[in-house]
């Protein structure tokens, strides 16, 4: 059995204890069982770390592990042949088979965890377009047991680019940079910068890097002529380094680590697994998904780092300096 078709399950199943001899106790609650859907990790503890973030975020709802639920995991490999339908059709269906109570899943498992089930809740924990990865109409109601996070994903391609060109107004030319992520993700990539490009009067470029492209970084910046570049995965710090020295202006996409270490910005929201843990805690509660409409983050933090600005000869309006988080002076 070849790696892209392994999957990886681990969990139990808590039982109440019974009550003493002679005593008429309440019959306890019962305990949901979750099942979730999620990608293979090469952490040998992956499971006991998702187990501990979900307990985490379930905890300010006065839910807990081994008394209100139980979680097994199911991971699929990354696809090597074929796509993620092919991989995760016959898995899904092997899910709903176990019967969960409620089913989290990554987003590449939610086309078809959809066509397996139309009863047990199905909670995506965040989607970038639901539409295009899901044929999902309506974004606010994806279906009668379906719910779950919206990501703002390509929409903070747009909104950085627009924070970029307030602090550099004569910049001409910007571009999204990323990994290959496959014709779905890198159209909706392509989409946002074209956009945000027109609504600003910007030539505007997408950077696909290809496999062991990072340390081609700079130069495929710096050959396409680019001003203002926003990434959507981490430059390294000798690479941040570089794009300064070269005139560049980057933001990254929501990592204030990367701003500390020499990017200009970042800005992105700050409070998506608390919308998704009280999602998941009002269906773990009873609710049915069909009442809860699919949510977006509310909470964004923009990050600055004043002195790259300095290095770039930027000089940061006072509107953005107020609502930022600066981490570097």
């Amino acid at each position: 059995m070849g790696l892209s078709r392994r999957l990886f399950l681990q969990g139990g199943v808590a039982l109440a204890a019974a009550p003493a001899a002679g005593t008429r106790a309440a019959e306890p609650a019962r305990i949901k069982h979750v099942i979730y859907c999620t990608l293979d990790s090469s952490d040998p503890k992956q499971d006991e770390l998702g187990r501990k973030d979900l307990s985490r975020l379930l905890a300010p709802h006065g839910l807990a592990e081994g008394r209100d639920f139980d979680v097994a995991f199911v991971r699929a490999a990354q696809p090597v042949h074929e796509t993620w339908d092919d991989l995760l059709r016959e898995p899904a269906r092997a899910v709903v088979a176990r019967r969960p109570d409620i089913i989290i899943v990554h987003m590449v498992w939610l086309t078809q965890m959809r066509a397996a089930t139309s009863e047990i809740p199905i909670i995506f924990e965040s989607a970038l377009d639901l539409e295009e990865h899901a044929g999902v109409r309506d974004q606010r109601r994806p279906g009668t047991n379906v719910t779950g996070v919206i990501s703002p994903f390509f929409e903070g391609i747009g909104k950085r680019i627009e924070l970029l060109k307030e602090m550099r107004p004569s910049a001409k030319r910007a571009a999204v940079v990323h990994d290959d992520a496959g014709p779905a993700l890198n159209r909706g990539c392509a989409s946002a910068i074209a956009a945000a490009g027109k609504r600003l009067g910007l030539e505007h470029a997408q950077i696909v890097l290809p496999p062991g492209g990072h340390p081609q970084l700079v130069k495929m910046v710096r050959d396409r002529r680019i001003d203002l570049a926003d990434f959507l995965m981490d430059p390294s710090p000798p690479q941040l380094a570089e794009l300064a020295a070269a005139g560049v202006a980057t933001s990254i996409a929501s990592s204030a680590r990367v701003v500390r270490e020499g990017g200009l910005l970042s800005y992105g929201p700050v409070d998506g697994e608390q919308v998704f843990a009280g999602i998941l805690a009002r269906v773990l509660r009873g609710e049915h998904p069909s009442t809860i409409p699919a949510q977006q983050p509310g909470k964004y933090r923009l990050f600055l780092n004043m002195r790259t600005a300095r290095a770039l000869g930027i000089e940061v309006p006072p509107a953005i300096q107020l609502r930022a988080v600066v981490v570097a002076k």
